[in-house]
């Protein structure tokens, strides 16, 4: 019998999957996993496409975008006009924006 358990095991959560799952359903079930123990944010982040955020020194929100993947990637900003600080770039909401392969943006949000 196929199956995809989680077990809460002491104080961490186990994901065991007995089964030899389609490669969209087993990224659905590694999804929800890292989802459930809080390492990507289930809005934000679809591999190969990655974002984190935090505030600079000044107070100003920055957004991190990685590409760990080894094509080019394209991404709709969703934010407010940032800048993108690499290279200097402004990129307003709903722009597109092409992260290289293995790249990174940060952009500082006006």
């Amino acid at each position: 019998m196929a199956r995809c358990h989680r077990k809460q095991v002491w104080q961490r959560q186990t994901t065991y999957i007995g089964a030899y799952p389609s490669q969209e359903l087993l990224n659905a079930i590694v999804r929800k996993a890292a989802i459930h123990a809080g390492i990507i944010s289930s809005e934000s982040d679809v591999f190969p496409i990655i974002q984190r955020s935090g505030i600079n020194k000044a107070g100003k929100a920055i957004r991190y975008f990685f590409n760990y993947s080894s094509e080019s990637k394209e991404i709709t900003h969703n934010y407010p006009t940032s800048k993108e600080l690499i290279s200097g770039k402004t990129v307003k909401e709903g722009d597109h924006v092409t992260l290289p392969p293995w790249g990174v943006l940060i952009m500082e949000v006006y």
